[in-house]
């Protein structure tokens, strides 16, 4: 069986992506002859409200959770992370819940990514850390985003 840990849905801000949608990602899996997916949201990462992303992604999902397995992305900056890990967990029955310090602004060691960790761990689930969606060295000179 072969598996892919690090597939997306959605759409990505700074350049198209040839597939955004589960049916054009299950394609590509038939394809190249991948069984399964473990997939997060891309919009997860970039909306303001994260979860809102989980929620587009649990509904393109749940027709094909016998391939595509659901990663929840948190934000635990922002207001009711809590309540959106329980339901993510709970109702949706995500699998693992992937963590983006660098685009949403924490770090793991702070009281926000400590406070998030602790969390997970008490559902026994895995954690995805997403170290960066884009390469620093090309970014423009003039770019001082950190």
């Amino acid at each position: 069986m072969i598996i892919d840990v690090n597939a997306s849905l959605g759409h990505y801000p700074f350049r198209q992506l040839r597939h955004t949608t589960a049916e054009s990602l299950l394609g590509l899996m038939d394809r190249t002859q991948i069984d399964r997916a473990v997939v997060s949201s891309l919009h997860a990462v970039f909306y303001r409200d994260a979860h809102r992303g989980n929620e587009e992604l649990f509904e393109s999902v749940q027709r094909h959770r016998d391939r595509l397995v659901p990663v929840a992305t948190i934000n635990p900056k922002y207001a009711g992370w809590e309540r959106d890990l329980e339901e993510a967990v709970e109702k949706w029955k995500m699998k693992a819940v992937a963590l983006v310090p660098e685009h949403h602004g924490f770090r793991l060691g702070d009281d926000h990514g400590r406070a998030v960790l602790q969390r997970i761990a008490g559902y026994g689930l895995p954690v995805v850390l997403m170290q960066r969606f884009e390469d620093r060295r090309q970014r423009h000179h003039w770019d001082k985003a950190e």
